[in-house]
């Protein structure tokens, strides 16, 4: 449990860093980074600490596409990128593995602790 908080935390560092290079430095592609290590802390928050899995699944799908538009903008800036399909097949993803039913949650260690005396 510690080691997820400490996960989170520094996603939000790294988070909050990257939003501070981008706005001092007046780089807003760096935003993109940002928002990428926000996402990600905010989907590791929700599927691992607190156990929604939908809002986990929906901050993977915008950590994932905020780092398509990071390389977008980094690397491709005039030339042609497959970055709409790669959104589009996320999307996709996303959608099919939003409908899937999700397992229950875990049982907590005290449950199994109790159980096995």
């Amino acid at each position: 449990m510690l080691i997820s908080w400490v996960i989170v935390l520094l996603f939000a560092l790294g988070a909050l860093q990257s939003a501070r290079i981008a706005h001092s430095r007046k780089l807003p592609d760096l935003y993109w980074m940002a928002g990428n290590l926000g996402a990600a802390g905010v989907g590791n928050l929700f599927s691992s600490l607190v156990y929604v899995p939908l809002l986990g699944m929906v901050a993977l799908i915008i950590s994932s596409l905020c780092i398509v538009m990071f390389v977008q903008r980094i690397f491709y800036r005039d030339r042609k990128s497959p970055y709409l399909l790669i959104i589009g097949l996320l999307l996709i993803v996303g959608v099919f593995k939003s409908t899937t039913p999700s397992p229950t949650r875990p049982p907590s260690s005290a449950s199994l602790n109790s159980a096995s005396r």
